[in-house]
């Protein structure tokens, strides 16, 4: 089995796309280590079907080199598909490797927490395999495939995500909260001074009406007319800058939040854009590094449109699907062809030869077996 020459960089503590990131100190490999199986894409082949992706080999040297988990890819020379991945990685044209793991922990310490995390921090996790892939996802040329309990890979929608990682608290919901109190205050404190202002007004007229009342003695007319003294200018004055100056900071608070808040939109919808976009490319929806970056400025302009085309865009088979379906059906009518040259005795002696006749071209089988017995099966 033909060894790479190129070591890949399978899982680091690096963000994903997909909001989470993985510590790679939390890793269990041991399990990986016995059985280190390579897959392509995480494609696992189920039951019995012809043309299926088997797995391209296994990995050796597994390695774990600061918060980077590295090993070296080795190809089964026996498998035509896999060598082709061989070829293609020694020529440098795919480059990237993905774990496909299971989560054990995770926490909202924020100690753990890296700029533009939406989900908590796996902290703990098992790694069932190792693909090379050719879409990365993070920074790292990384992407990371999810499997539940049963071992089963999951789709990783928004939603399914969440049961396995738990989401962290949004921070613009934390912004809007709190430029929303900023607004309350000031509110508060327009209503408070006109409600002193109203009330100044009330006590004034209700001494101008004491002193006027004949049963007002003196005493309680000076002392109602000292304390309706208006207070100290200079005391006055400093209350009034006092009140002006925290207008004026809360003023600036709430302009700050207010930009604070519109960059925080401005990059949540850049980031919405360049995954509608990356998904698209992805799923060969749009075919072109120009596409891309077309899709990707629509988005920035209107989301939601931009999300209904990429719904009703087909999917551009490669070329390698193509030429297997072209292939696969010339494959079967020459093997047909090949069986029926074969006498009823040469086919039964032969390992599933028979039956393979039998399941792939029923007519020929029928004229074989009439041909040997002088009947036609029963049961065909």
């Amino acid at each position: 089995m033909p060894k790479s020459t190129k070591r890949f960089v399978l899982s680091t503590n690096a963000l994903n796309s997909q909001g989470f990131r993985m510590l790679t100190d939390g890793c269990a490999i041991e399990s990986f280590k016995k059985n280190p199986v390579m897959l392509f894409n995480h494609i696992r082949p189920e039951g019995n079907q012809r043309n299926q992706i088997l797995p391209l080999g296994h990995w050796e040297d597994v390695q774990v080199e600061g918060d980077k988990i590295t090993a070296v890819p080795v190809f089964d020379d026996k498998d035509e598909f896999a060598m082709s991945i061989y070829n293609k990685v020694e020529a440098g044209h795919i480059r990237m490797a993905s774990v496909g793991a299971s989560p054990l922990a995770t926490s909202k310490k924020k100690d753990l927490m890296l700029p533009g995390q939406k989900h908590e921090t796996v902290t703990k996790w098992t790694m069932h395999e190792a693909s090379i892939v050719d879409v990365g996802a993070n920074p790292e040329a990384l992407s990371v495939a999810l499997y539940d309990s049963n071992d089963k890979l999951i789709n990783l929608s928004e939603s399914r995500l969440e049961t396995l990682i738990p989401k962290i608290d949004d921070t613009m919901s934390s912004k809007k909260t709190t430029a929303g109190a900023a607004f309350a205050a000031l509110k508060l404190a327009k209503e408070a001074g006109e409600k002193a202002a109203q009330l100044r007004t009330a006590a004034a007229e209700k001494v101008e009406l004491a002193l006027a009342d004949e049963g007002t003695s003196d005493d309680e007319k000076a002392q109602l007319a000292e304390e309706s003294e208006p207070a100290d200018e200079d005391d006055a004055a400093q209350q009034m800058a006092a009140l002006q100056e925290e207008n004026k900071t809360l003023k600036e608070q709430l302009a700050k939040l207010q930009e604070q808040l519109r960059l925080s939109e401005e990059e949540g919808a850049e980031k919405a854009a360049k995954a509608l976009a990356d998904k698209a490319y992805g799923l060969r929806k749009v075919t072109t590094i120009a596409a891309k970056e077309r899709l990707y400025r629509l988005a920035l302009v209107n989301f939601k449109e931009a999300d209904e085309f990429v719904k009703e865009l087909p999917s551009t088979p490669t070329l390698r699907q193509q030429l297997g379906d072209k292939n696969t059906k010339e494959t079967e009518t020459g093997r047909i062809a090949k069986l029926s040259e074969k006498s009823w005795d040469e086919l039964f002696k032969s390992k599933g030869e028979l039956e393979e006749l039998k399941r792939n071209s029923p007519e020929t089988y029928k004229l074989k077996f009439k041909e040997k017995f002088g009947k036609e099966p029963k049961n065909v």
